[in-house]
């Protein structure tokens, strides 16, 4: 009977034995597969954000070298206006008022950084895994933050130009080189503002005698344009610089795949 029960009481052991690796087994497996779906979402969420930031960069890169030529062109109908005013050319009346018209021109700047704000609302820079290009990131949107005063150049010689060129020229540049105004496809003022414009604007239609007179006696228009210029050189190179670190950390991100 002893020997009987001692192997009943064996072979319950057994079973509880087996039964108990067979839960540990099952409860390792649900942990594993946990970990494992864990991993595969946060690298889904490291891709998904890889991806929206280079076409984030991608999108800077594209724009801010379009502002560059935007801003180098406008640049030379304030350069070709500066020399009119200190006497090293001359001008018709309806050249005048059209190189100073778009020696006035804005096209704004924003970065794009929509998906960095993100990952840092919701902690997610971790996901991208190297520190330095962390850093790099962080340091890139911060710089670019610092200087939204500076991606526009000073208005103050675009007011009172505006101020004075005739409504109906503002109007008409507006309405017949629109295309021109947004790809600054305008012939260079240097080489002979109003002439061979895209635009087709006759000179006759405008009386501008009276508005080209005040801009050439204004007396503060000369000094605003000098510096508005100076400024149009400043804020090119700081694209330039800006758009080169952003297309090295491109490639940063291209690297780290």
């Amino acid at each position: 009977w002893r020997e009987g029960s001692h192997m009943e009481s064996t072979q319950r052991w057994r079973w509880l034995g087996a039964e108990f690796t067979i839960i540990v087994l099952r409860v390792l497996s649900a942990l594993l597969v946990d970990t494992w779906i864990k991993e595969r979402e946060h690298a889904e969420r490291a891709a998904e954000y890889r991806e929206r930031v280079v076409a984030d960069l991608n999108t800077d890169v594209k724009e801010m070298t379009a502002r560059m030529d935007y801003y180098e062109r406008i640049r030379e109908f304030g350069l070709a206006v500066l020399d009119v005013y200190e006497g090293r050319a001359q001008m018709s009346d309806f050249d005048l008022m059209f190189a100073a018209f778009n020696a006035a021109e804005e096209w704004g700047f924003s970065p794009e950084s929509s998906t960095f704000t993100d990952m840092q609302s919701t902690g997610h820079l971790a996901l991208v895994g190297d520190l330095q290009l962390r850093l790099g990131l962080a340091r890139y949107y911060r710089e670019m933050g610092a200087r939204s005063t500076v991606w526009s150049p000073p208005s103050a010689f675009r007011e009172v130009a505006r101020g004075i060129i005739p409504n109906q020229l503002q109007a008409s540049i507006h309405q017949q080189c629109n295309e021109v105004a947004a790809d600054i496809t305008l012939m260079s003022a240097r080489a002979g503002p109003g002439r061979d414009q895209p635009c087709q604007l006759n000179p006759a239609e405008f009386d501008v005698a009276a508005a080209a007179e005040r801009l050439r006696t204004h007396p503060t228009a000369a000094e605003l344009l000098r510096y508005r210029v100076s400024q149009l050189r400043v804020a090119v190179d700081l694209f330039q610089n800006q758009r080169a670190i952003a297309e090295d950390l491109l490639k940063q991100l291209q690297d780290s795949q």
